[in-house]
């Protein structure tokens, strides 16, 4: 597993191997949104730490270290996280005294160290001041490399202890580079992704493949394209109706979301005229056919987009469901009418 299975994030891969090669830190901490691949990152990086022939681009993949490592039998490598069987939200603190804090002090079996990773989400404070003392005085051997989505998740005592790598969301080339490794067609659809998923390649490779995710955008774009023709009636039977079927009104989130996103892309359009700036670039012919045209195009817009925040929020502060659907689309259809 070389540092070349997560593309990009170049910066973060210097300074976790920088910092382990000068003997600065023994203790990491690599934070980032779930689908940013830290994970992935902690994986390879331990791999790199036990490696006997380590390479710019990271582990060998040759050496015996390597070989257990890949097939899952490496000793010295110990991973620490919630396992779907598991039903405790948390690590069991006696489970981080024995797997970790209890086998420090042994020695590496068949590698120059020994590299613990764990999912410091699932550590609860008790858990964490279990660490503390291993990540005060580690063995001159041992690795630790923390997972999180944020440093917030994490008390001030451990922050102070490790080296902190924060994974950035990443350009959108970088997330076509994945897309297009793991099958994904169309450099339309690509971009769409990409930049919906705001960099973040796990989150862009999820909705691909997500079937779901296609009906449920496609739904919106077919909504606004009947907004500015449907009667009232029409809108607060079949409007309401695509809102209240039990997947999209579980999923009213993504759905809002989405909503979002589109009417964001007819401001653009409307304001800046420039299609490059869209998200759902492949859907611009759509777009320029039913944004608002006039004047007053750009502030029907944005008042679209208030509408649909304000519905997001009255959602989240659970008002009713109905009155709220119906009012956000009584309001769409008053700023996209006569589009």
């Amino acid at each position: 597993m070389t540092f070349d299975l997560l593309v990009g994030q170049q910066d973060a891969k210097t300074r976790l191997v920088r910092t382990l090669t000068d003997g600065r830190s023994h203790a990491f901490l690599i934070t980032g949104p779930d689908g940013s691949g830290k994970s992935t990152l902690a994986r390879a990086f331990a791999q790199y730490a036990l490696c006997d022939e380590p390479t710019d681009r990271g582990a060998c993949g040759r050496c015996n270290p390597c070989v257990l490592f890949e097939a899952g039998t490496n000793p010295d490598f110990r991973l620490l996280e919630n396992t779907k069987r598991e039903k405790d939200k948390n690590l069991k603190v006696e489970r981080v005294r024995r797997e970790l804090s209890a086998d420090v002090d042994m020695r590496p079996q068949f590698s120059r160290r020994k590299v613990y990773v764990v999912e410091a989400d699932d550590l609860n404070e008790q858990g964490q001041n279990t660490l503390l003392k291993t990540l005060e005085e580690p063995p001159p051997t041992v690795v630790i490399v923390l997972v999180a989505r944020t440093a917030a998740s994490l008390l001030p005592t451990v922050l102070s202890r490790v080296c902190h790598v924060r994974l950035r969301p990443s350009p959108e080339a970088e997330v076509g580079q994945v897309l297009e490794a793991a099958g994904v067609t169309g450099t339309e659809r690509i971009a769409f992704l990409a930049r919906y998923a705001q960099g973040i390649p796990g989150v862009a490779l999820a909705l691909a493949r997500s079937e779901d995710f296609v009906q449920l955008r496609d739904g919106v774009f077919d909504l606004l394209g009947r907004l500015g023709t449907a009667t009232r009636g029409e809108l607060l039977t079949d409007g309401f109706a695509y809102f209240n079927v039990p997947g999209n009104r579980k999923e009213v989130d993504d759905l809002l979301e989405l909503l979002a996103s589109a009417v964001r892309d007819l401001l653009v359009l409307s304001a800046a005229g420039d299609a490059g700036l869209l998200i759902h670039v492949d859907k611009k012919d759509i777009m320029e056919r039913i944004r608002p045209k006039g004047d007053d195009a750009s502030r029907r817009c944005q008042n679209a987009a208030t509408a649909v925040e304000t519905a997001r929020r009255g959602l989240a502060a659970s008002t009713n469901f109905e009155t709220t659907v119906c009012q956000l689309l009584l309001q769409l259809r008053k700023e996209f009418s006569h589009a």
